[in-house]
This record gives C-alpha cells, sequence and structure tokens, in this order.
C-alpha cells in the first residue's frame, strides 16, 4: 500500500473497516512511514478527541426517534450522535461545552477547509520548500539551485499550502534558515488554490 492510498483509506483504517489483508498493508505502510504514522495518530487522537466531548454532553431525551422521523436514510449510529450534537449546538445557542478540547477544535478548523472559498484560518504547521517538498514527493525535479528555496507550509494531514506573496509572507517564503521551523500562522485561506494569506504568525519553540 502506498502513502496516497493510505492517507485515501485512513477513516476506514481507523474505524476497522477494511478488509484484512488491506489492514494488514495499511498497518505495514504505517510501520515503514513516520509521515503516516503521525497522521494516523492524530486522526485516532481526535477521534478520541471528539468523542470525550460528545459523552459530555446530554443529548434531549427522544431526540434520534424525532431525527429518524425527519427522513433520515439508514443512520449509523455514529451519524446519529453527530446530528445530536449539531441539534443540541443550535438548540442551546452552541452552549455544548465551554471548554472543548483543543485538539478537537483543530479537527473541526481541518474539516472547515474542505469548504470551496476562502475561510479565517488558524494552521499550524512545518515550514518547508515547496518545490523539495515535489521533488521529493513526486519527483518532479526543483529549480532551488538556479532560483532559491520556496517556502510554504506543511499541515499534518499532508496537505502543502503555498504562501501567497505579501510583505508580511516574505520571511517565510524566502529565508531558507527557517525551513523546518513550526509555525502557527493566523490567515485567510483559498482551497481551490492551495494558497494562504498571512496575518500574523508566530513560531513554536
Amino acid at each position: 500500500m502506498t502513502c496516497t492510498q493510505f492517507r485515501d483509506a485512513l477513516d476506514a483504517y481507523i474505524d476497522q473497516e477494511l478488509a484484512t489483508d488491506a489492514m494488514e498493508a495499511a498497518t505495514a505502510n504505517r510501520s515503514v512511514c513516520p509521515s503516516c504514522d503521525r497522521i494516523a495518530a492524530r486522526a485516532i487522537e481526535t477521534k478520541a478527541a471528539v468523542r470525550r466531548v460528545v459523552i459530555a454532553t446530554d443529548v434531549p431525551e427522544g431526540l434520534e426517534t424525532r431525527i429518524r422521523a425527519a427522513g433520515a436514510p439508514r443512520w449509523r449510529p455514529w451519524r446519529a450522535v453527530a446530528a445530536a450534537v449539531l441539534f443540541v449546538g443550535l438548540s442551546a445557542g452552541f452552549a455544548m461545552h465551554q471548554r472543548v478540547e483543543s485538539r478537537a477544535a483543530n479537527a473541526m478548523d481541518q474539516m472547515a477547509l474542505r469548504l470551496d472559498g476562502s475561510s479565517a484560518v488558524v494552521l499550524t504547521g512545518t515550514l518547508l520548500c515547496r518545490d523539495c517538498e515535489l521533488e521529493h514527493r513526486y519527483g518532479i525535479q526543483a529549480p532551488c539551485k538556479t532560483i532559491g528555496h520556496h517556502g510554504a507550509i506543511a499541515t499534518d494531514d499532508g496537505r502543502i499550502w503555498n504562501l501567497v506573496e505579501q510583505k508580511l509572507a516574505s520571511e517565510l517564503i524566502h529565508n531558507e534558515m527557517l525551513l523546518g521551523r513550526r509555525v502557527e500562522v493566523h490567515g485567510r485561506i483559498f482551497r481551490g488554490a492551495r494558497a494562504l494569506v498571512i496575518e500574523s504568525y508566530r513560531f513554536q519553540s
């Protein structure tokens, strides 16, 4: 199983819904790829954090029955729980839990990135050279020896976000001494272009 196949099947893998041979292949990939192992570990931790939040939330009696009566087709238990949490959040003015675990909150932010258009986000990732990473992943020859490195942000889910050329982002894009540093960025993300406009940032120790 390749890294791309592993990441495509990640949800089914952590839910143990793959066939036996596929589970074995995914586990084998995880054992030899630190990046895939890290992504899987974060996904498992996030799922556990969300589950703790759900368990800590009081769901109105009879809510699932009302959801089923509304015509939802063949609900899996997790879908019923997700709908219950959403219903409670809306009806109670989003007063579910005053302190949602940070990992769960970050996961919700990452889900928002899948929406079209632009979104205001807070991203945490590692500064790397976009072109060198493309060479590493796909074998594309990087032009860095002639034109220099081009900084980008790689988030822990494996995505690379291009930084839009602007004064505030200039250091992150062009200072190769910063490559490998962890950074938290506030800005707006444009999913279709995999581009990030930076409003502020800070390095993590």
